[in-house]
């Protein structure tokens, strides 16, 4: 009985992710209209803020996920920088941007035109991956104007443990912008949403996750070095006992 009665829980979290991120982007639609787009950037990025951090709220509510996500609130207030965390997961996402109130995030260009995610995007300025150069110039645009860039540097959420290889785009970035990368550590006790798992697929409950403050590494000059001392770093970390 127990084990049915959380099977409903998620699936009513999963239809209600579905409802309160469309009613942000339909929020989102709107002032888009009605407000230039300098203006509606911060009020889109609060949108979003607001839409994660009212579902993870329902989550643990239900008994569905548990997060600790406090080590963010040191940076909501910073300025001019790269959140680069590790990604097992597409919930990645929904974690940081419940606590951080300027965020711009680097994303699959298909999602730009997503029902549930676009038109919020659109506002907040997120930046579409469609073109590599283009960007690597609006993100760091978006960073020297004192916004905070969310990066995957694996690329992809993680398929061999602990993390990809990583990529040299975060590392180009931070060049580009002059500005420092804060790695932090993603951690939780389910595979939901990883690589191949699917939406509907109900895990074991509660899920709990964590998102801790890594290393801050200076801005770049040497792009191939940083690549490989983050590398280093998040294997050491993840691999922690």
């Amino acid at each position: 009985m127990k084990r049915f009665l959380h099977r409903q829980l998620f699936y009513f979290c999963v239809l209600s992710f579905g409802a309160i991120t469309l009613s942000g982007c339909f929020a989102s639609m709107i002032i888009g209209w009605m407000v230039p787009r300098a203006k509606g950037l911060p009020i889109g990025r609060r949108i979003i803020r607001g839409v994660f951090c009212l579902y993870l709220r329902l989550c643990d509510a239900l008994g569905v996920i548990h997060t600790d996500l406090s080590a963010l609130d040191a940076l909501d207030n910073e300025r001019g920088l790269i959140l680069a965390p590790n990604h097992p997961s597409v919930i990645d996402v929904v974690l940081v941007n419940s606590r951080l109130s300027n965020v711009c995030c680097l994303m699959k260009a298909g999602l730009m035109d997503s029902p549930f995610l676009g038109a919020g995007a659109r506002l907040a300025g997120y930046v579409p991956n469609d073109s590599f150069k283009a960007a690597v110039r609006a993100s760091a645009a978006d960073i020297r104007a004192g916004g905070q860039l969310l990066i995957f540097p694996e690329g992809t959420r993680t398929e061999t443990r602990p993390i990809n290889t990583l990529k040299g785009g975060f590392a180009l970035i931070s060049r580009e912008a002059a500005c420092p990368i804060q790695t932090l550590i993603i951690e939780g006790n389910t595979g939901y949403l990883g690589k191949g798992w699917s939406i509907f697929k109900a895990p074991e409950l509660p899920m709990r996750f964590s998102v801790r403050l890594g290393k801050r590494f200076p801005a770049t000059v040497d792009v191939a070095t940083t690549v490989a001392e983050l590398d280093a770093y998040f294997r050491a970390e993840l691999t922690k006992k």
